[in-house]
């Protein structure tokens, strides 16, 4: 019986960390998820002093899957967004799952910046229905879309530079100890050494 809540531990203190780097399921790839599941029955063994496998696997993964996802959104951004056509989005995490191939990814982080550009573009519409047209600050449909995305593309891009270079491998080190914590005792929180001494 032991064993079985040992295991169950396991488990969702491996799915919690996954969660909390890809809470919406838009980084890693199913095949990296089911690699990964041979850690899963480890994370106890590391925790009492095994040496550590399973973050510097997760962190080599996440690493490369966000450099490849660096590397393609500014293409989908480059062209103007036709929102004429009828497409659906799912943003719950609960309904989502890894995608299998990288075109899969890829589609489904066209429609998120989509979504985003026209949640954007809507504003700005608003924005110019308060104008007159004969104001300078009035600009037409095409001219507001561009603005729409050049927003987004500042948003996704502060979004993957803070996850390139300013998220360092011993913060999300802190953010797996904390999963663990947390699992542990809802109350508890860990502060690595230098935050401890600023709390």
């Amino acid at each position: 019986f032991i064993n079985i809540i040992i295991i169950l531990i396991h488990k969702n203190i491996f799915k919690k960390y996954l969660e909390a780097l890809d809470p919406d399921k838009s980084i890693f790839l199913s095949s990296d998820i089911k690699d990964l599941k041979k850690y899963e029955t480890i994370i106890d063994d590391e925790m009492h002093g095994a040496k550590i496998q399973f973050f510097h696997a997760v962190d080599a993964v996440y690493t490369k899957r966000v450099n490849e996802l660096n590397s393609q959104y500014p293409s989908l951004l480059s062209t103007p967004f036709q929102f004429s056509s009828d497409e659906t989005i799912v943003l719950d995490p609960e309904k989502l799952d890894y995608h299998k191939t990288d075109q899969a990814r890829k589609e489904a982080w066209r429609k998120r910046i989509k979504f985003l550009t026209l949640e954007k573009y809507s504003d700005l519409l608003d924005a110019r229905d308060k104008l007159n047209k004969s104001d300078s600050a009035y600009k037409n449909d095409v001219e507001l879309e561009k603005e729409a995305r050049e927003k987004v593309k500042k948003l996704v891009t502060r979004n993957f530079e803070r996850m390139v270079s300013k998220t360092k491998p011993d913060e999300r080190f802190d953010m797996f100890i904390n999963v663990i914590t947390k699992y542990m005792d809802p109350h508890t929180t860990f502060f690595p050494p230098i935050e401890k001494r600023s709390f």
